[in-house]
Formats: C-alpha cells, structure tokens, sequence
C-alpha cells in the first residue's frame, strides 16, 4: 500500500485551527499525527463522553492506483478524536442512522444485461481493494437509474494515462511546487492569477524551468496528474482544493478518480490552450458594487468592487425581467452574478431558490452565503442528507438545493405555495442539468455556464 498526503494538516492542526481546541497528543491513533487531513462534515452521532456534537475528517490516499479516504471523527468540546472501530462501526456511512421507511409492495425490476452493468460499474470504479485497514463506503448501483452518473452520449473513458503529468491551478502566492513531484514528472504545468503578488511564484518558476501560464481572474486551486507530491507513480487523479480566505481554512473536496479525473485533465488542457494566445493584461478598472447595485447590499456581496466579466452582467440581471445565461471560465466570477439574482428577488420579497447538482457544491456555495445570515436572511440548505422541517422552507429567503432535492420539493403538494413565492431560479454548473428545447433533461450543454431564471 502506497500511501501520500496530497494537502491539508494532522488531526491535532485541523482542530487546533478550526475550534481553537488542543487534542492531547498522546493516545491518538498513529495515523491522526500524519498530514493529510481536512474538515468533512458534521456527522449525526454525539460524543460517547460528553454527549456533544462531532464531526468528521478523511485524508486521502492512495491504494493500487486507487484514492481512498480515511476517517477520524472529532469532539471538539472533549476534546477527543475517535475512530470508526471506537463508535463500533467498520464503515463512514454506518454513522448515519438507517431512515424507517413503510415497506410497501413493489413490482420487481426485471434487469437485463447485467454484463454491462458490471462493465460499466468496474470502468467507473476499478477493482476494489482488499488491504487490511481500508475503509470503504458501499453503495449501490442500479440498473434502472433515470440518472446516469456518466453522461449517456459520452463513451466511458477506458485508457489509462500514460504520460507521467503533475498539473496544477494555483490560488496561494507563497505556494511552491515540490521537488519530487517536479523531478518524477514529465509534464509540469502551472496555471496561476495574474497580478504583482504572483510575481515572486511567476520568478520561481521561470528559474525552475516550469511552464506557467498566467490568467487575468482565477480563483481555482486543483491539482490533476499521475504523480504525487512525493513523486510517486499513481493512477490518474484530481484534487480540487478551494481555499476560504475568509476563514483562513483550507477545505479540499473529495480527490477524484476514474471518469472525474479524465474529465478534470481534459479541462486543464483545454484551459491550458486557451491562456496561450491571450492578450497582456490591460488595465481594466474594477467597477464598486455600489455603482451598479443598491447600497446596501454591498456588505452581502464578497468582494467591495466588480471584475469586468461582472459588470458585463449584472446590468443585465438589475435591468430585465428576462432568463439570462451567463457564460464564463472558472474561476471568473460567475457566483457573485448570482448572488446578485437573489438579491434581487429577495429585494422585491420574493424567495430564491440557487440550484447545485452535487452535495459537496452545496457545502461551498452554504459557506459562501454565512454572511447573508448574519445579515438576517434566511438560508436553508436542502440536499438529500439533511432533514428539514417543511416550515423552515416556507420560511426561508433563500433555498440552496440539489436538483434532486428541488425536484422533490415541486412534488411536494404541501410547498405549493412556498414554491409559488419563488422569484428567481438560479442553476450553477448547467452542464449536467440543462435542458433541451422540449424542457427535457439531457447531457449537451455550454460549458462553465450559470443560468438564471426569473419566474413571472
């Protein structure tokens, strides 16, 4: 078993930082003293010696080419790290509790081809590893899902990558890349922002040789290749890293394998070409929000000034009933447009309701809108995961949903009327939610585009 740490800090730091709280050093499991590990979730178990809340963190590693996640879940009030052998289950979902659910009689489902079931299940996943001291969460794969988690029209990705790459977006100015990685690869390159505190990174890595390129607004931080920080030889892996500095914590998602990764490559090639041919940086002046939105709504937008990718839109948003698509690379800026679109709504007292198609999207995107309840809006986080009272929905300003979760709610005969008082409908990452021109779903859409929809 090959194990690395990708990013993050120990068990004992990721406390320390998060609830200002020290972990005793000794008694802690050898594997909490490692690096490697970053804030999860809250999970719904209490604390077996003080009955207080918990939450879990994963560190990431490697197995056969394979990404795996490991577990510790944390009392802050103790405070107490455990792992999943002390709350006496073998495996992360066993935390949460199993939902009661009326059986009810039910036609069978006839499956047919279950060779390509198993085919398409071990091109997603790979063969599953069998090493002492490996977690795993099981799931389910089911043949007679209406929502494929590969896009239908695409062909699953089969071919492993060959070449030895260690790419990288980088966000942090005091960020370095790291010599094994950089001796073990074949292809290093780095996209970063543009601007003076880049200068000494940009420096850095003329001198090192490193193929760079710069873009004017960025905001991403991942990490795609098939050679570790340490200089390992792995599988081809991405590791989206989104930095709050807000908080001051760094909160990686997930590492990605399989399709995901391919996915990701292919979009830092295609990123790659596009800053090639790009125009030096003129000096385009940043407009303050106040001159395009009401005042007051400047202390609930993250940044005091728009970018000029913003100023283009929010015109557009401030001055038209109208749907609006807006199409722009990553990292360009896209969420504070929809904010505005909120905005907006809530200040003609209607509700918003901001949709994700992924769990983890909804993590960020609750993070990013803290601020907006401090400032007294309601926000009510809905997913699959989370039980929320039918009353705090009506209630709400604002809705953060996956699509799965807002589709139950527009089933849902008794949110009738708080889905009426919806006044704008924003859909981010529109690539695995668009519709087509019948109103149907499907799987072609443009790239890095956020819609919003105002209802009449």
């Amino acid at each position: 078993m090959v194990e690395t740490a990708e990013f993050g800090q120990t068990v004992v730091e990721v406390v320390q930082e998060r609830w200002g709280v020290a972990l005793q050093g000794t008694g802690l499991t050898d594997r909490f003293t490692e690096p490697g590990w970053s804030y999860e979730e809250e999970v719904p178990r209490t604390c077996p010696e003080c009955d207080g809340r918990m939450y879990a963190l994963r560190r990431p590693y490697e197995s056969g080419g394979r990404v795996y996640r490991y577990v510790a879940v944390v009392c802050p009030v103790c405070p107490a790290a455990y792992t999943l052998a002390d709350l006496g289950v073998k495996t992360y979902d066993k935390l949460w509790p199993r939902p009661t659910v009326k059986k009810t009689a039910a036609p069978r489902l006839k499956v047919t081809g279950p060779a390509l079931v198993a085919g398409v299940e071990e091109a997603l996943l790979g063969p599953c590893p069998v090493e002492p001291g490996v977690t795993l969460t099981p799931f389910r794969v089911i043949a007679a899902s209406t929502g494929p988690a590969w896009p239908a029209d695409l062909p699953v990705p089969r071919e492993s990558e060959q070449r030895r790459l260690w790419w990288c977006k980088v966000t942090d100015p005091a960020w370095r890349p790291p010599e094994q990685a950089v001796s073990a690869a074949d292809d290093v390159r780095v996209i970063l922002p543009e601007g003076p505190a880049f200068d000494d990174l940009r420096a850095h890595l003329a001198a090192h040789g490193i193929p760079f390129r710069s873009a004017r607004h960025w905001r991403e931080g991942e990490q795609v290749g098939t050679v570790s920080d340490l200089g390992a030889a792995t599988g081809l892996v991405a590791h989206p890293v989104r930095t709050f500095s807000a908080k001051g914590s760094p909160m990686p998602p997930a590492p990605v394998a399989g399709p995901g990764a391919h996915a990701a490559r292919d979009a830092f090639a295609a990123q790659w070409d596009a800053l090639e041919d790009l125009p030096a940086a003129d000096d385009v002046p940043y407009i303050p929000v106040t001159d395009l939105v009401p005042e007051d709504w400047a202390g609930l937008l993250p940044y005091p000034t728009f970018n000029p990718a913003q100023t283009d839109a929010v015109p557009a948003v401030m001055d038209s009933d109208d749907h609006l698509i807006v199409v722009a690379p990553t990292g360009a800026g896209k969420t504070p447009i929809g904010m505005v679109a909120a905005l907006w709504a809530h200040a003609r007292g209607r509700k918003a309701a901001w949709l994700v198609p992924q769990r983890s999207l909804t993590d960020e995107l609750d993070r990013d809108l803290e601020n907006w309840r401090r400032h007294g809006l309601e926000v009510v986080r809905l997913t699959g995961e989370y039980a929320v009272d039918t009353q705090l929905i009506r209630e709400a300003d604002i809705w953060v949903a996956t699509t799965e979760k807002f589709e139950a709610i527009c089933r849902n005969g008794s949110l009738g009327g708080a889905l009426a008082e919806v006044g704008c409908l924003v859909v981010d990452e529109i690539l695995p939610q668009a519709l087509n021109e019948q109103g149907r779903p499907h799987r072609s859409a443009i790239r890095g585009a956020a819609p919003c929809w105002k209802p009449s």
